[in-house]
């Protein structure tokens, strides 16, 4: 188990990191922005049987860095509406706080490299299903670019997944941090040194 010094100089490196990779560094925000909208066009580029999703820069939005272009296939043309998203709160925020944890936490670093790569993949499939659930919020909503009718629970059961996973503040580090937590300790960790004062976690 972590000696309370361990953990107080943890907690005090989180805090550190935190603020350094929350930093708007030059080209950093704009390469993250680049990566959301390749991956979401790779992955829901062909929404259905007649969605359509592209992306481009959002330019004068406020926090909002990208506008999500939603189309419908109708007789060979494509009707569009935009859905500005802001990727930092979205998907960068969640990757900096697992970031932030991983690098902070009481173990060797070859298990945090581990925890690294782990919990990316992990994080961004959860960034992926967020805006997956955004998507089909507004493939379902009344309009030109209506895709599918689902039924009044439908409609609400997705509404307020769409309002938990995609506007929940909370979502967006709680998740990263019970991933964290899934790929970096293990059970041995909470154990008591042994008579060497070693302790299992640092292997």
């Amino acid at each position: 188990m972590p000696s309370r010094k361990a953990i107080l100089l943890s907690v005090g490196l989180a805090m550190v990191l935190y603020v350094l990779l929350v930093i708007r560094w030059p080209g950093v925000r704009e390469g993250y922005r680049w990566f959301f909208a390749e991956t979401t066009e790779i992955v829901y580029g062909k929404f259905g049987a007649s969605g359509v999703v592209s992306c481009k820069p959002a330019v004068g939005q406020g926090e909002a860095d990208l506008d999500v272009m939603l189309g419908k296939r109708i007789k060979g043309r494509i009707g569009e509406a935009p859905v500005a998203i802001d990727t930092g709160r979205t998907g960068y925020v969640p990757n900096a706080v697992l970031i932030t944890l991983v690098l902070a936490s009481p173990i060797s670093w070859k298990r945090k490299w581990r925890a690294l790569l782990l919990g990316w993949i992990l994080v961004n499939i959860f960034v992926i299903f967020r805006t997956g659930t955004m998507l089909l919020y507004w493939f379902i909503s009344p309009g030109p670019i209506r895709l599918y009718e689902f039924s009044p629970l439908g409609q609400r059961i997705v509404a307020a997944s769409y309002e938990f996973f995609f506007f929940g503040p909370a979502c967006t580090c709680i998740v990263p941090a019970l991933i964290w937590a899934l790929v970096t300790f293990r059970t041995t960790d909470f154990e008591r040194p042994t008579a060497n004062g070693r302790n299992p976690r640092t292997k």
